[in-house]
């Protein structure tokens, strides 16, 4: 009896191989052999690597998305844009490679679903349209960038937690200022 396939199922085990090993050690063999089914049944479903490595992108983006979204629920702006800060990191920490893929692609996404999320987040504060739009470029170039030098860098014995702490109290001290300094008209 034939194994029913699918581009979903494809797709989720690539990201699972890809978090084990990489984007760039991902192979339609490697693929296959985690599936149980013979290479070439794979092109019934995918067009190629490119074709998969786009889908997996994909499902990292959505991934992160809900991550986000989880962490913005039921919270004021302060406290959303301190929680998705922190859920970011941890996300980034624990599957380190999915961010590899996410963070290798300048033009990806998920700064748009950022954006839109952000607009519903910072709505209640009424900023002006530059001031929200320059918070959001701020914020996420600012937790995307700690994240992905988290690690890699330990000055003079200080913790990447405080640093980190620090970053959030002063991404919330400018969203204070934007708030303060004046609403739409």
């Amino acid at each position: 009896m034939k194994r029913k396939l699918t581009y979903d199922e494809i797709i989720q085990t690539a990201t699972e191989l890809v978090e084990e090993k990489g984007m760039e050690n991902l192979s339609v063999h490697e693929i296959s052999s985690r599936l149980g089914v013979k290479t070439p049944s794979l092109y019934n479903h995918v067009k190629g690597m490119d074709d998969i490595r786009s889908g997996v992108k994909k499902f990292v983006l959505k991934f992160v998305a809900q991550g986000m979204n989880e962490a913005a629920a039921g919270k004021d702006s302060y406290e959303a844009v301190c929680d998705i800060a922190i859920k970011y990191r941890l996300l980034a920490k624990e599957h380190l490679m999915l961010f590899k893929v996410m963070n290798g692609d300048p033009k990806h996404e998920n700064i748009e679903h950022l954006a839109v999320l952000f607009k519903q987040i910072l709505e209640p504060l009424n900023l002006k349209n530059e001031d929200e739009v320059t918070f959001i470029r701020l914020y996420y170039a600012s937790i995307k960038g700690f994240c992905e030098l988290d690690g890699h860098y330990h000055i003079d014995e200080v913790s990447p937690d405080y640093s980190y702490d620090e970053l959030i109290k002063t991404m919330i001290q400018l969203l204070g200022n934007y708030a303060k300094r004046g609403k739409k008209q």
